[in-house]
């Protein structure tokens, strides 16, 4: 453990004379600020190759200063054994005990409507030889979310290794959620510790689609913003099941993995006023509607809360 402290301690160094915040130097280098601070205090392994050279790039480091750096890598990389020296990364992964995660958030009870929709969803779900994956799309507002988690929660049982659940953010004004951040938080869910965790994106998906290969699990992915948000966290088999939701079309997630949209239209005025009616709490909506400006054009100016 020296060594790998000793690493984690010149990482440090580096960065501060750098001056830069984990944040930058994870930014810079394209690795998340988690692998970042967990590597300086030292306790995980040094990322694969090629993420090390991009923290060495993001600070800059030249001639003797890039060599004791990689060499410190290295002598982490490497334990030596009576029968000579073995990869760490070449060891197998230990086998977690499986944990069943159950991560669906509670649905609203404002919910009405979207039979179609459902029906829609339950064809969708089936008939395919790799994990199925669907993908709600439609302006903001208009329930993606909502639809999402009730169809989920009734599928549910279906999938008795588990279900999982992230929000990418993918329209956050700060910043989304990396797929790397949210496969190493799946792979938590599913009983791995941290320190067992790749930090290397491709790696990391590797691993996650192997826990998964001969499970049924559910996985929803709430506001993705693009097709690459969403292509890491797809498993590899066909026993899961794969729903998305963005603002955006996912074409390419049509497209090249086979994803079904199901678009996701305004409440025709009959299920947004049940709706409205849940919502107020009242036995119905009163009829003077027809004066209102927003009824004679048609539009039903109630949004799903989600």
């Amino acid at each position: 453990m020296r060594d790998q402290q000793d690493f984690g301690g010149l990482l440090r160094r580096r960065r501060t004379e750098a001056q830069l915040t984990q944040e930058q130097l994870a930014e810079l280098a394209g690795v998340s600020s988690r692998t970042v601070g967990d590597v300086e205090r030292g306790v995980v392994r040094v990322p694969r190759k090629s993420s090390l050279d991009a923290l060495a790039d993001a600070l800059a480091l030249a001639g003797s200063q890039r060599t004791e750096f990689l060499q410190a890598a290295r002598s982490v990389r490497w334990q030596p054994e009576m029968t000579g020296p073995v990869p760490v990364e070449a060891a197998p992964p230990v086998e977690p005990s499986w944990a069943q995660p159950r991560e669906l958030p509670a649905g609203t009870d404002l919910f009405t409507g979207r039979a179609r929709e459902l029906e829609t969803l339950n064809r969708h779900s089936k008939g395919s030889a790799r994990a199925a994956v669907v993908a709600i799309v439609g302006i903001a507002g208009v329930g993606k979310t909502s639809l999402a988690l009730r169809w989920a929660h009734r599928i549910a049982d279906g999938f008795p290794d588990g279900q999982l659940y992230v929000n990418l953010r993918g329209y956050d004004p700060e910043r989304p959620l990396r797929s790397v951040d949210a496969l190493a938080g799946f792979l938590r869910s599913l009983g791995l510790s941290s320190d067992r965790i790749p930090v290397d994106e491709d790696e990391a998906a590797k691993l996650y689609r192997s826990l998964l290969a001969d499970k049924r699990v559910l996985v929803v992915v709430d506001n993705a913003r693009t097709p690459e948000q969403v292509r890491p966290l797809l498993p590899g088999s066909s026993g899961c099941l794969v729903v998305t939701t963005s603002r955006h079309s996912l074409s390419g997630l049509v497209a090249r993995d086979g994803a079904r949209r199901i678009l996701l239209n305004v409440m025709p005025e009959r299920d947004a006023l049940a709706l409205l009616t849940q919502a107020l709490g009242v036995k119905r909506v009163g009829d003077d509607r027809a004066r209102s400006p927003s009824w004679r054009s048609g539009a039903v100016i109630f949004r799903s809360p989600c």
